[in-house]
């Protein structure tokens, strides 16, 4: 069963090796967070498997002013998004990645493999990083229309693939990060 937090502003936890695992849904396959809500991933859990088989997110779906936070090696890995967005569909809302976490091996169609972010704000820090995703048209590891990418603290984001923008996509929108943080991706690192 997917995790909906829709228009109640609440909070989702998950602690402690805690999963959430191979489920289906139209946007968000794993979780759709909206309405100001928060999903806050601790201690090694994971969101894996899930597929979003409308606009996107195979991961979460994360929209209306809405945050998701990620720490202590968490991990979305393995989802798949028909359309947008592998790992997570970011529309207008935040992103934050901490402490190891991980975006890694997420699959989309047209755009970004591991986060689509379409005017929202996508801060990575401390040694996070977005690895392994493929996207068949653009952003292997984020496409970013109109938003904000942040990169701090040694975070990484290499060995995606796209048509174009293997690492990075950028469709007027602000990059904050130090270009050689964005390698090995393929067929280029960062586009726009």
């Amino acid at each position: 069963m997917c995790i909906r937090d829709r228009f109640n502003g609440g909070t989702v936890e998950t602690y402690g090796n805690s999963a959430i695992l191979r489920n289906t849904a139209t946007w968000g396959g794993g979780v759709y967070n909206s309405g100001g809500g928060t999903m806050n991933m601790n201690g090694n859990s994971t969101i894996s498997g899930n597929m979003a088989t409308g606009d996107g997110g195979g991961g979460i779906y994360n929209t209306g002013g809405s945050t998701v936070n990620m720490y202590g090696d968490s991990s979305i890995t393995d989802n798949n998004a028909i359309q947008n967005g592998g790992g997570i569909l970011n529309w207008g809302g935040i992103v934050n990645t901490n402490d190891w976490s991980s975006i890694s091996d997420n699959n989309a169609t047209y755009y970004g493999g591991g986060i689509a972010n379409s005017g929202g704000t996508v801060t990575m820090n401390n040694q996070s990083c977005i690895t392994g995703n493929t996207v068949t048209n653009q952003g292997g590891g984020i496409y970013n229309s109109w938003g904000i990418v942040n990169m701090n603290d040694g975070a990484a984001i290499s060995g995606n693939s796209a048509t174009s923008g293997g690492g990075i996509l950028n469709l007027v929108g602000i990059l904050n990060l130090d270009p050689g943080a964005v390698f090995d991706n393929t067929p280029n690192n960062i586009v726009g």
